[in-house]
């Protein structure tokens, strides 16, 4: 219901100095699975960072900072902030400078069940970006030549996994 200006500067958090910290979470959510948690850390940031609006991190979160004795105020571990996450978030921000996330339409092209799939697209740039949190395989048809921003590689075939994630970017 907001007007697009206003919904294009939201700010898009996933924990702040006053919530639980979201690793500690999503590492209770999965069980304890820390592989999981990572995962699912990765798809909620993609999200943060793709989503209209501006990407707003609480220290920590970049490289999964848990609880600290049921506080969400601990110091930053300057020890052992160089993970998995870390790397995600140092890449993922560079998804930032394509103009399309900034002010782009946002067009929801899949979601069922866990599976969403949307696009941000502009005169000039296309963004499809597809998440898979369901227990059976996301397969889409999109038209266009796209190359993906996590590896690099050209995409033709559009499948992923249980919690997974992809972003293509159109070559216009």
């Amino acid at each position: 219901n907001y007007p697009k200006v206003v919904l294009d500067n939201l700010m898009n958090f996933l924990s702040t100095h006053d919530t639980g910290r979201m690793f500690t979470d999503l590492i209770n959510i999965a069980d304890g699975d820390r592989k999981k948690a990572t995962k699912l850390m990765k798809i909620a940031s993609l999200l943060t960072f793709t989503l209209p609006g501006v990407p707003s991190i609480f220290y920590g979160d970049e490289y999964g900072m848990e609880n600290n004795d049921n506080s969400s105020r601990g110091c930053f571990d300057w020890n052992n902030y160089n993970n998995e996450i870390f790397a995600w978030y140092k890449k993922l921000s560079g998804i930032r400078k394509y103009t399309v996330m900034k002010d782009g339409e946002m067009n929801i092209l899949y979601a069922d069940y866990g599976k969403f799939v949307f696009e941000r697209v502009s005169d000039n740039e296309r963004i499809v970006v597809m998440t898979n949190m369901s227990n059976s395989p996301l397969d889409i048809n999109l038209e266009g030549e796209f190359v993906s921003f996590v590896t690099g590689k050209k995409i033709n075939s559009f499948k992923l996994k249980e919690n997974e994630l992809e972003i293509l970017i159109e070559k216009k």
